[in-house]
């Protein structure tokens, strides 16, 4: 039967057996030359020459047997040998396989700044030489395997064939991470390298984009006087351009803010971490007004009833919303009185201030919708409560004109826009101070548990003292153990 090929404790049972069997010929051969020389000593006898050829084929048997053991243990201790060479080769290839896995391993994440990745790129870059001098080895062992299928085509090498595959797999693949990590690495440096070019270039185009905003606000607002819808068609065009531009630039905006926010934690310059901070607080703020002011434009090229109906309604949840803001507001005092409970408070309110954040586009984009409505709508008169009178005399019998129900429409906006705007500022002013009040808080706590660790270890001190203390036993110790107190 077909033997494992590198499998050494396979072999070496199948060499016992053939080992066995050559004993086993060796110790039957003496009868085997006494049969011979009993029937070449056969005289006449009817039998003799048909004994004679049974014991030739006999001998013949015999012959053959022992060679094809004897072929088959030479192969068997070449294999042994073979699969030896092959096996201290294969422990060779994974014990360096295994270490370098581990190196991998230990590199941390890709870093955020220059100085950082600086020395990644470097340590990247010596263990991809290392991997690729390496490869050799890898070369040289597939080879050694390539020949031991051929040798040995006949016995089974499944086991080989896997080994090796195995090897190779985990090969390419460290290969591959560490290609793709100094992809990442570079393209992490360059990001930074690039940042500057890349804020100044996304804060020009802002400059042009809002330029270009500015001009459509004004035609617009020129052709939404002179009821123009053909003109109102062609300004949606271009705003529907425009908005598709600035959608086009979202990506670029994301990775500016997110690479600036880690370059800012990493500047060891303060002076430049704030020069940094304005620049992109001024991004944000040109950003968000930007996005606000298109989509208030485009709602007054669609502005139809109930589109600020909706905006009306979208006013009165957001105030909603702010309120029941406020009140979880209040709901995160009073302040704690020990490090970790205004630790949590701090956690709490980070969480609570992401969510103002992440609603702070949509308030301010409803607020600057609703103030252009208003802007672009002829003022009140000093009458308007005797015509709100007026109008709910109309709409009690059932009927108000079209002018009625725009200048309540409008009424009603105003007063939404105002209440909306006050209490959210006043919402930012509190969650603001809470957050001052928190830190200050959470400092003077420190202190004060460094002060109370401080005097307990001081007190500590004085009680080890107290308790070394012992009560004379004689007059005469008397002023010696005062002096010690």
């Amino acid at each position: 039967s077909p033997t494992t090929t590198a499998c050494c404790r396979n072999i070496h049972q199948v060499l016992d057996k053939q080992k066995n069997v050559l004993r086993e010929l060796e110790q039957k051969k003496p009868q085997l030359d006494e049969l011979v020389h009993t029937a070449e000593n056969l005289k006449a006898d009817s039998n003799r020459q048909q004994l004679h050829g049974k014991v030739t084929k006999l001998r013949e048997h015999w012959e053959e047997t022992n060679s094809k053991v004897m072929q088959r243990k030479t192969v068997l201790d070449a294999m042994l040998s073979d699969s030896e060479r092959y096996e201290a080769k294969r422990q060779e290839v994974e014990a360096w396989l295994n270490r370098m896995k581990a190196r991998r391993e230990k590199m941390g994440l890709v870093g955020d700044t220059a100085d950082v990745l600086e020395v990644q790129l470097r340590d990247q870059k010596a263990y991809h030489a290392e991997l690729h001098q390496y490869k050799h080895q890898i070369e040289l062992f597939n080879q050694l395997t390539q020949k031991l299928i051929a040798v040995y085509q006949d016995d089974d090498t499944s086991r080989i064939k896997k080994m090796t595959e195995q090897i190779n797999q985990n090969y390419n693949n460290l290969n591959s991470s560490i290609v793709l990590r100094g992809k990442l690495l570079n393209s992490a440096l360059n990001s930074l390298h690039n940042f500057d070019r890349s804020l100044d270039k996304f804060l020009a185009w802002l400059s042009e984009a809002e330029s270009s905003m500015e001009c459509v606000e004004v035609e617009a607002d020129r052709a939404g006087g002179r009821r123009d819808e053909s003109a109102n068609r062609q300004f949606s065009k271009q705003l529907k351009d425009l908005q598709s531009e600035i959608e086009s630039h979202k990506d670029v905006y994301a990775a500016l803010n997110g690479s600036g926010r880690k370059l800012l934690s990493s500047l060891p310059s303060k002076d430049d971490a704030v020069m940094l901070q304005r620049r992109l607080d001024e991004m944000n703020q040109r950003w968000h007004h930007l996005k606000a002011k298109s989509m208030a434009i485009r709602n007054r090229l669609e502005s139809n009833a109930e589109h600020w109906n909706a905006l009306l309604l979208s006013l009165r949840e957001l105030f909603e919303w702010v309120i029941r803001k406020d009140t979880e507001l209040t709901g995160l005092g009073p302040i704690g009185g020990d490090v970790a409970s205004l630790q949590k408070q701090l956690d709490d309110h980070r969480a609570f201030r992401r969510q103002l954040e992440d609603k702070r586009p949509v308030v301010e984009s409803n607020l600057l919708s609703g103030r252009q409505y208003i802007a672009n709508e002829p003022p009140l008169s000093d009458t308007s409560d005797t015509e709100a009178g007026r109008d709910v005399d109309g709409d009690s019998r059932g009927y108000r004109s079209a002018e009625e129900q725009a200048r309540e429409l409008t009424r009603c906006i105003r007063r939404e826009v105002n209440k909306l705007s006050e209490k959210w500022n006043a919402l930012i002013d509190r969650s603001d101070q809470w957050q001052r009040k928190l830190d200050d808080s959470l400092a003077k706590m420190r202190m004060f548990q460094k002060n109370m660790d401080e005097a307990s270890g001081r007190l500590g001190a004085v009680e080890s003292t107290k308790n070394s203390w012992t009560n004379p036993t004689d007059v005469s110790q008397v002023p010696e153990m005062l002096e010690d107190l």
